[in-house]
């Protein structure tokens, strides 16, 4: 990596670090976000097994499944409601 960081900046080595480090933390909220959007999904589906749900990433919800839909929008008691979210 050093090699690439300082052949693609001669003379400039703490830009290619700036620039790494960016993308570096770019790529990992991408991916971490990702990793988590799968996790909740999968806890989902577990509540319906032997069922095929279908995902739109678009949308946020389940296309064949109303009941799954339920679980992507959290419920909240009186009292604790969040007004930026529901």
């Amino acid at each position: 990596m050093g090699r690439l960081l300082f052949g693609a900046y001669p003379g400039d080595a703490p830009r290619g670090i700036r620039e790494l480090k960016e993308k570096m933390v770019t790529t990992q909220r991408r991916s971490g976000g990702q990793a988590t959007r799968r996790h909740f999904l999968g806890a989902i589906c577990w509540r319906f097994p032997n069922e095929r749900l279908l995902w739109d990433g678009s949308h946020l919800r389940f296309t064949n499944n109303e009941k799954a839909n339920e679980y992507v929008k959290p419920y909240f008691r009186k009292g604790w409601e969040l007004n930026d979210i529901t």
